[in-house]
């Protein structure tokens, strides 16, 4: 069976399938939770327990680098889950299955971009399972965040004048930046749009990261400290994926400290170059490239952050990213970080979707 046939299938008998999915993905992520006791669950059950009791996260966590959308849902799945009898397991149940309905909402988004056989491929693909049950990581919620966003964003570009689809599309990028700031070099992509009118750049490259600072003034009197050094100053750790291999950052550490002073420029320039190679794309193509090229060129990455691309290697490569999620899945599965193996296979993928749009339009 070709994949054309089995998607007219899948097509055909969608609700059963979706349905076959639904059980399997929800099964797989609960069972994987079973085994998860990382330092990052532990610390989201304490900012959970802070959270609920009203307190001001950025002046009590030291390990918290994010915006406070995080907080709040943590504390509200926290009061939920004490009222369930307050185990840990029933919070780490109900955060893993909200963590779920995330992706199912990405998964919708495929299945209107791709059909209902890659909604579905998307939301079994492994990556975003193990992430879920086991890293408990959230990326995807801003994932989700900004995919509605530029869903509304894409249909403001069809009205000439300002819309409601302008007002979601604001909030929605701006709950994006908000849950976890991955989006923040994505005006970028805004400015170098064609498809996007002028005045309408301004409102979607800067109202949000606007909003996003704004977001932290009701923590600021009591947790300016924890913002500035735990927010704004903080750094992943330096592997340099794309850059370098492993052996020879470590054997070049003044280099390494040199590079990581002025990664910042390096990392505006790589994400500078692919907008403007993708410019003359729709503005959700803009934004699934922009997954990919921000996680490929980041100066520092671990395997949970590879959800974020999920979207995008389901919706443009589709049979083709089949071999990404197989490497990916053996990489997580051996509990290993992203190096340079996923950095430069990204960048395959990335290169190969510049020629072929490269080589259509010549055509």
């Amino acid at each position: 069976m070709n994949i054309k046939s089995l998607h007219d299938r899948v097509d055909a008998h969608k609700v059963f399938f979706w349905s076959v999915a639904i059980v399997l993905g929800l099964s797989f992520r609960f069972l994987v939770l079973y085994v998860t006791d990382n330092v990052d669950f532990r610390n989201f059950y304490h900012t959970a327990s802070l959270a609920a009791e009203g307190k001001n996260i950025y002046a009590y966590m030291a390990h918290y680098n994010y915006g406070a959308l995080l907080s709040i849902m943590l504390g509200e799945i926290f009061k939920a889950a004490s009222f369930l009898g307050g185990s840990v397991l029933v919070f780490k149940v109900m955060y893993v299955g909200v963590l779920a309905l995330a992706d199912f909402i990405i998964a919708k988004v495929a299945e209107k971009k791709a059909g209902t056989l890659w909604g579905i491929a998307f939301f079994l693909n492994p990556i975003s399972m193990i992430v879920d049950g086991y890293h408990t990581q959230f990326d995807n919620m801003a994932v989700m965040f900004g995919v509605l966003g530029v869903l509304c964003l894409e249909e403001s570009c069809r009205q000439e004048k300002f819309c409601l689809s302008d007002i979601s599309g604001v909030v929605l990028l701006s709950l994006s930046l908000i849950a976890k700031h991955f989006m923040w070099a994505f005006p970028l992509y805004i400015l170098f749009s064609r498809e996007i009118k002028t005045r309408k750049k301004i409102l979607y490259a800067f109202v949000p990261p606007l909003l996003f600072l704004l977001g932290f003034l009701p923590y600021w009197s009591e947790g300016a400290e924890g913002i500035i050094h735990n927010v704004f100053m903080y750094r992943s750790f330096g592997n340099y994926p794309l850059l370098f291999m492993g052996f020879i950052l470590n054997a070049g550490v003044i280099f390494a400290n040199t590079l990581t002073n002025s990664f910042l420029l390096i990392f505006g320039g790589l994400m500078a170059i692919s907008a403007y190679l993708v410019r003359r794309e729709d503005i959700f193509r803009l934004f699934l490239i922009y997954t990919i090229s921000a996680v490929s060129f980041s100066s520092g990455a671990s395997g949970q952050q590879l959800v974020i691309p999920c979207l995008a290697m389901t919706v443009l490569f589709r049979e083709k990213s089949l071999p990404y999620f197989a490497l990916i899945f053996t990489r997580l599965a051996g509990k290993q970080v992203m190096l340079s193996v996923e950095a430069w296979c990204l960048l395959g993928y990335l290169v190969h979707y510049v020629r072929m749009k490269g080589s259509s339009r010549l055509n």
